[in-house]
């Protein structure tokens, strides 16, 4: 019997580009949203997994807006921390695999520097505060069978990002303004996936992955780039300062990653993001 994997959260932009993509014919997938099943209810996800009997679980689900999870603080924990200890608790006692989406914002910083796996995590708004907890859960409570993903700045053909947010305000072809100093790692849903299925496949030694690019950008070189690649007028892009944004939430100037590097699988996220937001575009 091929082995079963439970996507959860298939409705965001990295659960659909699972869709899109899974091709492993060894595999059987099953994708559940928000709708059919709540991660923060212990005991209907114990019963759904009861029911559906997977091998692995593949955690997509997550409370991601960053602004509203100031205000809407239960419904961020919930999501973000809460949901991930039920599915390890889960995962643990029925010997299920899982595999977990993180965020490169537990880590913040006013340098530029490259935070390693082990390096020790400092959220500073609450989204982040929540996605810590939700790894720590994973960790306390599982068995030896888990790898978290730490990605950064995802973006795809689906869901809200700062490609598709930058786009719509470039066909409105009246100038914006984007901030040039918070700086981040660009990376395309389609090459996290490739990282998901290169676990699947070969079953590395479990843990903490960093699956991001290596380069740096800023939110303005970033907007610049989408602008230029997909043939827009760049000069409606202005510059402003991130004191002068509106958002709710306090964001790090710098919070990268250290990418993984992992042997015999399809390291694709190593790729510059100028050269993957081209490929995302003749996609």
């Amino acid at each position: 019997m091929n082995p079963r994997i439970l996507v959860l959260g298939a409705d965001g932009q990295l659960g659909r580009e699972i869709q899109r993509l899974y091709t492993i014919k060894n595999f059987e997938f099953i994708f559940v949203n928000r709708q059919n099943l709540d991660i923060t209810n212990y005991s209907g996800l114990l019963a759904s997994v009861d029911g559906l009997k997977p091998d692995w679980i593949i955690n997509c689900a997550a409370f991601t807006n960053v602004d509203r999870a100031e205000i809407e603080k239960d419904a961020c924990w919930a999501a973000n921390a809460q949901g991930p200890r039920n599915i390890a608790m889960i995962c643990s006692s029925k010997k299920i695999r899982l595999i977990h989406i993180s965020t490169d914002s537990v880590f913040a910083s006013e340098n530029y520097l490259f935070n390693k796996i082990s390096d020790v995590t400092n959220p500073i708004n609450e989204y982040s505060r929540a996605k810590v907890a939700g790894e720590r859960a994973i960790i306390e409570n599982s068995n030896s069978d888990y790898w978290i993903i730490r990605t950064a700045w995802l973006y795809g053909k689906d869901g809200k990002n700062f490609v598709s947010a930058i786009l719509g305000k470039l066909q409105m072809n009246k100038p914006f303004h984007v901030v040039d100093d918070q700086f981040g790692q660009p990376t395309w849903t389609q090459n996290v996936v490739h990282a998901i299925f290169g676990i699947l496949e070969s079953v590395m030694n479990p843990g903490i992955l960093h699956i991001a690019t290596p380069s740096v950008t800023s939110r303005l070189e970033w907007a610049r780039t989408i602008a230029e690649i997909f043939n827009y007028d760049v000069s409606l892009i202005l510059p402003t300062k991130s004191t002068q944004n509106k958002g709710v939430a306090i964001r790090p100037k710098y919070s990268l990653i250290e990418p993984s590097k992992i042997e015999g699988i399809r390291n694709d996220w190593l790729i510059p993001p100028k050269v993957s937001l081209s490929h995302f575009f003749a996609s």
